[in-house]
């Protein structure tokens, strides 16, 4: 593959290549990782994009419980927990539950933004001990907090005060 400018670069022609458009363009996200490349397989149509999809172990709940839990920075909360699917949830203080979506590594995003991200950090024993909410403003690091067991989606219990 040869540089052409940006993010697109050119397939070597071959022989037996059956498109005649060698190119392709790669799309970063706002951390610099490649999320997708474009290809223009047929001229009349517009260039097929292939997404990169996060690896199948983050949906897996032995990759999940081990991240759920409360975390805290101050007054602000972040209940992380899985819901009646197996999927992580978000819930910031009082606000709405949200889905997290699965990014790479053990980073997480939102459905309704790139800019906002959550990332898990372990401990030298190797046990999740904080993580960092990545947002516009800044990034902000909540240290787990083991006092507060939580119990499921919803987190709500009545002895705990957020």
């Amino acid at each position: 593959m040869a540089h052409r400018h940006y993010d697109v670069f050119e397939i070597a022609a071959e022989p037996t290549a059956w498109f005649e458009n060698r190119t392709v363009q790669f799309a970063t996200g706002v951390e610099g990782d490649i999320e997708s490349v474009a290809v223009p397989l047929e001229p009349q149509v517009a260039p097929i994009v292939f997404r990169r999809l996060p690896p199948p172990e983050m949906a897996t709940r032995d990759f999940l419980e081990p991240l759920t839990g409360v975390y805290r920075l101050g007054n602000i909360v972040f209940r992380i927990a899985l819901d009646d699917t197996g999927q992580l949830t978000f819930t910031r203080n009082q606000a709405a539950t949200e889905r997290l979506l699965p990014r790479h590594g053990i980073i997480f995003g939102f459905a309704d933004s790139e800019f906002f991200r959550i990332e898990f950090r372990r401990n030298a024993a190797g046990a999740v001990g904080a993580l960092l909410s990545h947002e516009p403003t800044g990034t902000y690091v909540l240290e787990r907090d083991d006092s507060v067991q939580p119990k499921g989606p919803s987190l709500d219990r009545p002895n705990d005060k957020f």
